[in-house]
């Protein structure tokens, strides 16, 4: 009799179950995430990028006033599309960045711009024909390194770009001289 009342039951204790599963994912997101103004963001195509590494490396380089630093390939935003847009940086392949130029905002040649053309907007952090920079550290392994050069971008709507938009911050710019300097 009593296993017959608990599945009769069963309705409502799945009910309870995942409503205790989203208020404890929502209570981990307050307090493991960060806020827009506190966090920098980068996407990345390039596959062969462990992207938890260069999470952690990328985060003992964060700027002052950045609380969190987090580095997502572009599949993350399955659900949410417009995630990639609040990027402050992106990580691209020299294809990709021919693609996404509308996005990108141009780098001053001290930045790492090259004049014309696609290579105006990316910072080169690794070259597939020398197989050399700075992103080399954080392959999956040397196997899957790209075929492609690698470009790092500024978002052209990040919160982080400074003067450049009157924002508070200049973060996102920090960021990206401070990866450049890797060796």
């Amino acid at each position: 009799m009593g296993i017959k009342r608990v599945l009769s039951q069963l309705h409502r204790y799945v009910l309870w179950a995942l409503l205790s599963v989203v208020f404890w994912a929502w209570i981990f997101t307050l307090r493991l995430d960060a806020p827009r103004k506190e966090k920098l963001t980068v996407y990345t195509d390039v596959d062969a990028v462990s992207v938890e590494r260069l999470s952690e490396a990328l985060s003992a380089l964060r700027p002052d006033g950045i609380r969190l630093v987090r580095v997502h390939p572009f599949s993350y935003a399955a659900f949410d599309t417009n995630a990639p847009n609040e990027a402050d940086l992106y990580l691209l392949t020299e294809s990709a960045l021919s693609a996404h130029t509308d996005r990108l905002l141009p780098l001053f040649p001290e930045q790492g711009g090259k004049g014309e053309g696609p290579l105006a907007y990316g910072a080169c952090v690794y070259d597939a024909d020398s197989r050399t920079g700075m992103l080399k550290e954080y392959f999956k392994d040397a196997a899957a390194a790209p075929t492609e050069s690698c470009y790092l971008c500024l978002n052209r709507d990040s919160w982080h770009l400074g003067a450049r938009d009157g924002a508070g911050d200049d973060a996102a710019i920090v960021l990206m001289r401070r990866i450049l300097t890797l060796p």
